[in-house]
């Protein structure tokens, strides 16, 4: 498979997914389920080229991909506790919580 050949087919794959995500937002109302994607988005992308693309040291390519998958989960996570500790406005659902007598 030539380098051409290989990104043509991770670009249809990445947009089938995106455009699958996007059905499922507008099914669930609800567009941010896009966010959380991106990380995954770069680790398929990542593993699918590793596959797509035998020419190349094996070393680099096995550092690269898993650097890549590690590196994109602990972004994410930081990102994630980072959002934890933010101080939002309360919105809906906490106001529903606190009628529920669940939270503080």
């Amino acid at each position: 498979m030539t380098f051409l050949e290989a990104y043509l087919v991770g670009l249809g794959v990445i947009l089938g997914m995106m455009a699958l995500l996007w059905v499922l937002s507008l099914v669930l109302r609800n567009s941010s389920i896009v966010d959380p994607f991106w990380g995954t988005g770069f680790v398929i992308a990542n593993w699918l080229y590793f596959a797509l693309t035998p020419d190349g040291s094996p070393a680099r390519k096995w550092l690269i991909s898993i650097l890549m998958t590690v590196g994109s989960w602990i972004f994410f996570w930081g990102l994630f506790i980072w959002l934890l500790d933010t101080p939002m406005l309360e919105g809906w659902v906490f106001r529903w919580l606190h009628a529920l007598g669940i939270g503080s």
